[in-house]
């Protein structure tokens, strides 16, 4: 999915869209492939400062796309 897709759908459902990683996200949704290289320690700068953000306590989850999927359809 393309990220002016996701942001049609997420509003869609109500919610907020963001361009950038905040204390105030909730989500960061990754691409499952690039959602493995995370695992095994890839770093964007939006992906750094959202587990920054998580260390200093805020509730930030990281998410594949497919389970941005499973949020979005239920």
């Amino acid at each position: 999915m393309v990220r002016r897709e996701a942001m049609e759908r997420v509003t869609a459902v109500g919610c907020d869209f963001k361009t950038s990683v905040s204390k105030n996200l909730t989500y960061l949704v990754i691409g499952d492939g690039d959602f493995v290289q995370f695992a095994d320690g890839w770093r964007t700068g939006k992906l750094q400062k959202a587990l920054s953000l998580r260390e200093a306590g805020e509730k930030i989850e990281i998410i594949p796309e497919k389970d941005f999927w499973h949020l979005l359809l239920s």
